[in-house]
């Protein structure tokens, strides 16, 4: 019983913990949408001049992320004993874990650790006044630390962000092309082919220069066959056919 009584003791002298708060996670989201457009249809008659769009053509799947994060107005220190040591700037964005009440007072808590850890590291408390609080919660069950630790400035203050990060995803289909008329060089149609990105949808990937005889009626590209309808040195008429 004493071997109990004394292990007990130096697990909360060398942990600082003993409060285990309850925790109300935050309401993070997450939805997917489905991207597609092209600038013809089969049959429809076009018009392209020199340096223009012939055809263009998206379909891919965007994932949406809603994140609630937190950042400090100045920089800041909490230190404690044992070597406690926690810093931020006004460049850090932490993210919302969820609420947790102390003393009848509701505080968010803010993931400190990387995403990795964010549930099992350290986490800070801002009160509901957005000031930081002098205690952080430990572990994957939110033991607050015993000790008051102390702030550099004595008052942290937060603001709110909301993020809205959105990425491509990579194991659904993806199609994002342009297809341009190039103009009429030494009797041959000449077209740019570019194909964007999917991690920077505005960044050319690759890119490829076509050529044709000016004579050819039909143009086999991609999937897709072009049937020439006129040609002119700074126009093509076409559709797809």
């Amino acid at each position: 019983m004493l071997k109990s009584v004394f292990l007990l003791t130096l697990i909360i002298i060398f942990t600082g913990c003993i409060t285990k708060r309850n925790v109300v996670p935050s309401m993070q989201g997450s939805n997917i949408i489905k991207v597609e457009s092209k600038n013809f249809i089969k049959g429809e008659m076009k018009k392209s001049f020199i340096g223009q769009i012939m055809l263009e053509e998206k379909k891919y799947f965007i994932k949406k992320e809603f994140l609630s994060t937190m950042s400090p107005v100045v920089a800041f220190d909490i230190r404690g004993p044992l070597g406690i040591h926690l810093y931020g700037n006004p460049s850090f964005k932490y993210e919302i874990l969820g609420t947790t009440i102390i003393k009848n007072h509701k505080f968010n808590i803010l993931a400190y650790e990387n995403k990795k850890n964010k549930y099992h590291g350290r986490k800070m408390l801002i009160d509901d006044n957005n000031i930081l609080y002098n205690k952080i919660l430990n572990g994957k069950d939110n033991i607050e630390v015993m000790w008051d630790l102390n702030i550099y400035p004595r008052i942290v203050k937060f603001n709110n962000n909301l993020e809205n990060n959105q990425i491509v995803l990579t194991n659904k289909p993806y199609i994002n092309y342009k297809l341009f008329f190039s103009g009429i060089e030494n009797n041959k149609i000449k077209l740019t082919y570019q194909e964007y990105a999917s991690d920077n949808l505005t960044k050319t990937s690759f890119f490829h220069n076509l050529s044709y005889p000016r004579k050819i009626d039909i143009i086999h590209f991609r999937n897709i066959r072009i049937k020439i309808e006129d040609i002119k040195d700074n126009q093509l008429t076409f559709s797809v056919i």
